[in-house]
């Protein structure tokens, strides 16, 4: 019985692991952003060069958590519900 239990536990906590553990995919070319992924969430710091409505440079820099199912999608599309959030 014992033995059941602790299997049971072990192989609980690997799923968890699994599940919550992020990695990272690396840096984007887009002026550094970085993706942290897991199966149930992603973290993405962005930072991103960008020009503002006179043409001058600045770097847009967040950190933004997406939530499963949203985690999956690809970063251009993450990046358009970014710029949503920033307009409002």
């Amino acid at each position: 019985m014992k033995k059941i239990r602790l299997r049971t536990i072990i192989i609980l906590i690997l799923v968890a692991l699994f599940l919550f553990f992020p990695f990272s995919t690396g840096v984007m070319n887009d002026g550094g952003t970085v993706v942290y992924c897991s199966m149930t969430y992603s973290v993405i710091k962005w930072h991103r060069n960008m020009l503002d409505e006179n043409g001058n440079p600045y770097v847009y820099e967040k950190t933004r958590v997406y939530v499963f199912p949203h985690n999956h999608r690809d970063i251009d599309d993450l990046w358009e519900l970014e710029m949503e959030k920033a307009k409002n």
